[in-house]
């Protein structure tokens, strides 16, 4: 009986917290859609009527897209010396790939690692990944691709980290 309990309570709480991050993700996503304008469409901001002129109509990309094109900028503008490697594996059996390493004379000074769903930085194969990193002494850092991840927030915790 123990076992299915268990089992059941499981379930029941994925469900719940199911329930509560989809309530949340569209009141907040309603609240930011109402503030920002933002038109419903993937990838578009439609800043229309805006009063501050430095806000400009942007149709970018977003998501993953935009996180990993804002990476190689801020890699390229800030971290010149650095070479940087992607998808690299973190040598320990079932962890995920790290996204990004910056390396100084070969030596590994920081991993970075793109998630894409805010459940995903509590699996085992992220975990195991975090965990290498730590054994190793080198920093390492995830953003979340639902998230903003402004250039300046991007940039800052690289260098208060690295």
């Amino acid at each position: 009986m123990g076992l299915i309990e268990s089992i059941l309570k499981r379930q029941v709480r994925r469900m719940v917290n199911s329930a509560i991050d989809e309530a949340v993700d569209n009141t907040v996503g309603a609240a930011l859609r109402d503030a920002f304008g933002q038109n419903g469409k993937e990838g578009t901001q439609n800043f229309s009527q805006s009063s501050n002129p430095s806000v400009q109509r942007s149709s970018g990309p977003s998501g993953e897209k935009l996180l990993r094109q804002r990476l190689t900028d801020i890699f390229a503008q800030d971290f010149p010396d650095y070479e940087v490697k992607s998808n690299l594996d973190s040598g320990v059996p079932k962890a995920r790939k790290y996204s990004y390493g910056l390396y100084y004379n070969g030596t590994p000074r920081m991993m970075i690692m793109i998630i894409d769903d805010r459940n995903h930085a509590q699996l085992k194969e992220v975990r195991l990944a975090r965990e290498a990193s730590a054994n190793y002494g080198v920093p390492y850092l995830d953003f979340y691709t639902h998230l903003p991840n402004e250039v300046d927030y991007i940039r800052n915790r690289i260098r208060d980290n690295m």
